[in-house]
């Protein structure tokens, strides 16, 4: 049981500078302000990675050789889509780079043919998603619709979209082969990622592209508490997250009915380790009120619960949520599923005898498992992608944690007395 909870934890006065919301003066307002927010981030995932049983030791399978091949294929089949803009294609590159760590991080015990399908599948949708989106999001909703109704324009497209097509259809081939259930879950998560792409872009970029109902009531007058739908934030990330692919290839050679009953918490887990970790650049780079914003679940999440009227749990009476609550929400949330999916992975076996852990593959699952939740969390930390680097230094340097913790005793003791 935790020392003492994360509403606790930020409690303290200093974590006050993340009681800002979007469309709101925020509380940022100096590069001195932002370096002490983001040193105040680290350390609050540097506790709520411990709380997970986060283990940081390098225990990813490296191969040099797989690298290479994964960067030969990128320059035979994607680069040519990229024309003769250089931009491109040092997004492209960036991609291949963190498809190959994402790779060794999250499948080191797959074999190499499942790592290539989801290493390829990585580097399609990181693309789509860079710089791809921007030019063809318009048409990704109708894409999809072609696709469902058996169009052959769909089928046969060229460019992008027709390149996605082609890695998908290798994707549910190869994770169906052993049940057919795994290759659509994946595929199925695939397509609606795409489809989802479309809805963020629309609303990327100001305040004032997210649909009325889901506005600050300060910037619509068409805007009234308690009026907004609450669930959208969470479903639109579940359809964009892609996770459940990621899931299907991890428990490729365990039977599907085995792990599928723990797949909510293994999404949830996949979606919030990276909401906690794109914080940073995300949102506490994107606080210049002149600048655009992009409108991730974090953001939208805090929209709908201030338009829905949810207090804070933070500061004075009356005040409403904000992105310090959207912070605890957050880490209270993966302690609960990692928790989930620990009980279901790693403690439900050693009450099961050696056949029944041989026939549903209960040992291979629980090692699949534990090292795709210290590799997920490690990837976000090691890849320049998420600008995590100070991250590592208070994982590995407890000192600043250490001390926090010993002023939260002291403020826990002073209370009592």
């Amino acid at each position: 049981m935790a020392e003492f909870t994360f509403v606790q934890l930020l409690s303290r006065p200093e974590f006050a500078i993340f009681d800002f919301a979007p469309g709101e003066t925020h509380t940022i307002a100096s590069p001195e302000a932002l370096g002490t927010a983001r040193h105040l981030l680290e350390v609050l995932t540097a506790h709520c990675l411990d709380e997970l049983g986060f283990d940081a030791s390098d225990s990813r399978t490296h191969d040099s050789q797989f690298d290479s091949d994964l960067t030969a294929w990128c320059a035979d089949h994607v680069l040519p889509l990229c024309g003769d803009d250089p931009s491109k294609t040092k997004i492209v590159n960036a991609a291949v780079r963190t498809a190959a760590v994402l790779s060794d991080y999250l499948y080191p015990y797959h074999d190499s043919t499942s790592r290539t399908h989801l290493a390829r599948m990585s580097v399609a949708g990181i693309v789509l998603d860079d710089f791809a989106g921007h030019e063809e999001a318009p048409l990704f909703g109708r894409y999809v619709y072609d696709i469902l109704m058996g169009s052959e324009a769909a089928t046969e497209r060229s460019g992008w979209l027709g390149f996605f097509t082609r890695l998908v259809r290798e994707y549910i081939a190869h994770f169906g082969e052993n049940d057919p259930r795994a290759g659509v879950l994946g595929g199925e998560a695939l397509f609606n990622y795409i489809s989802s792409l479309e809805n963020e872009k629309r609303f990327n970029g100001s305040i004032w592209d997210v649909p009325p109902h889901l506005r600050p009531p300060s910037t619509s007058k068409h805007s009234f508490h308690h009026c907004c739908p609450a669930g959208f934030p969470r479903w639109l990330r579940a359809q964009s997250g892609a996770s459940a692919a990621y899931i299907a290839g991890l428990f490729h050679s365990v039977p599907f009915d085995y792990w599928i009953p723990a797949l909510n918490p293994l999404v949830r887990f996949t979606d919030r380790v990276n909401d906690l970790m794109s914080f940073s650049k995300e949102i506490l780079a994107s606080v210049n009120p002149e600048g655009g914003m992009d409108i991730n679940y974090v953001t939208l999440q805090t929209l709908v619960r201030r338009q829905s009227g949810t207090p804070s749990r933070f500061g004075q009476d009356g005040n409403l949520y904000t992105y310090r609550d959207g912070l605890c929400e957050i880490m209270d949330e993966l302690v609960q599923v990692v928790r989930e999916a620990d009980r279901a992975f790693v403690e439900y076996p050693r009450h099961c005898s050696e056949e029944q852990r041989r026939l549903w593959s209960m040992d291979q699952a629980a090692r699949a498992w534990t090292a795709y939740k210290n590799g997920h969390i490690r990837m976000h930390i090691d890849s320049p992608r998420w600008s995590t680097a100070g991250l590592k230094t208070a994982v590995q340097d407890r000192e600043a944690w250490v001390k926090l913790k010993a002023d939260i005793r002291g403020d826990m003791k002073q209370a009592r007395i």
